[in-house]
């Protein structure tokens, strides 16, 4: 069956709203914060209760950015449900082709969802490059309501090599 012409306007209109909607909430979000002089920088600490080498961020406000990633959202131990927009900066490094990965694992280390951080300036910078990505379950992971989980944050990583990955982790409730 194909759409007249006066359909697929009406279906492009809507998904546009959509996405201003998005744009508009993750906007406020991100100001909400500035206003309240809150930022979250991620601070590796020295004991994890994952079975992983990732160090996971607690709810600090701090000023260094030892692993060149700050999140504006979500904050730690904030309540999400599926799917939710992740704001942040990272360094230049963090990216491959304008992008790195996002994960949802629970605490055995199982992964309940994806989704990828889209830089949203130029990220061949050794500087902040401001990005915002969209992470939801995969569809036959939905963990329980009010289930601890663990946002991992990845830097791509093309080459492979192990010394070349960065990763930290925040904890979230899941809704």
């Amino acid at each position: 069956m194909e759409l007249s012409a006066k359909e697929k306007f009406a279906l492009i209109a809507i998904a546009v709203l959509i996405v201003l909607a998005l744009v508009l909430r993750i906007f406020q979000s991100v100001q909400n914060s500035k206003k309240n002089g809150e930022l979250v920088v991620i601070k590796p600490v020295a004991t994890s209760t994952l079975a992983t080498e990732t160090p996971i961020v607690e709810n600090v406000i701090a000023s260094t950015t030892d692993l060149g990633i700050i999140i504006d959202q979500p904050r730690p131990n904030e309540s999400f449900t599926s799917p939710f927009a992740v704001v942040g900066k990272a360094r230049g490094a963090w990216f491959f082709e304008s992008s790195f990965p996002l994960k949802i694992i629970d605490e055995q280390v199982k992964v309940l969802g994806t989704g990828i951080a889209i830089a949203q300036t130029s990220a061949l910078t050794d500087d902040f490059v401001p990005f915002v990505g969209f992470i939801e379950f995969l569809p036959d992971e939905k963990p329980v309501s009010s289930t601890k989980a663990f946002l991992v944050f990845t830097n791509d990583n093309p080459s492979g090599l192990p010394e070349n990955e960065v990763s930290t982790t925040i904890p979230i409730i899941i809704n």
